[in-house]
């Protein structure tokens, strides 16, 4: 049988590495980045995350303000039952236990809203409750409950509103007259809380 001779090293081709050093070995290869390399990388993900920071921040004022929403339109559906029950609507959290973190007489906090049930003039046909922000970068919200009679019926009808502007400087209540509607530099939102 015929074999061929050994290669010896003197035969084995040259690499060049990255650095200039010569390496006889053939499967050796480069270790590490350049820092051109490193710049590149950093540099677009200095790009990525200037593009994504503000639609996160975005995303979380949303989320704060959907909390106070979805409150508010709970507090509604319970004042209405609390309503049918005793005569009257509520003006305790403890009496309405809508649970949500919202416990004590007529005022509740998150750590996003400060709700209060305001107090009205006739707690047999309206409730109002307001929601101020702790933070004054998201909206501040109002909502209420008036009973009325339409056509010898009795009708309870609820409305939440969105301030306009962020803040809390344009904190107030629904306002009753026939009907209920929101107070000026508010707009109503519909009851899913859906991110409107």
């Amino acid at each position: 049988m015929n074999t061929p001779p050994p290669v010896s090293e003197s035969f084995a081709p040259v690499v060049k590495s990255r650095s200039g050093k010569q390496s006889t070995h053939p499967l050796q290869t480069p270790q590490g980045f350049t820092l051109i390399e490193l710049l590149v990388v950093i540099v677009i993900l200095g790009l990525l995350s200037a593009i994504a920071m503000p639609n996160l921040l975005k995303q979380a004022v949303k989320a704060r303000q959907t909390e106070s929403k979805q409150s508010l339109a709970l507090v509604n559906r319970t004042q209405s039952q609390y309503r049918a029950e005793y005569n009257r609507f509520s003006n305790s959290f403890d009496q309405l236990a809508v649970g949500m973190g919202l416990n004590g007489g007529t005022t509740a906090s998150t750590g996003n809203y400060i709700y209060t049930l305001d107090p009205v003039t006739d707690p047999q046909n309206q409730a109002t409750i307001t929601a101020s922000p702790s933070d004054s970068s998201v909206r501040s919200y109002t909502a209420g409950n008036l009973r009325y009679t339409n056509a010898g019926q009795p009708v309870i009808t609820a409305i939440v509103c969105e301030s306009l502007t962020p803040g809390s400087a344009s904190l107030t209540t629904v306002s009753f007259t026939s009907s209920i509607s929101c107070p000026a530099n508010y707009r109503s939102v519909d009851d899913t809380a859906s991110g409107n």
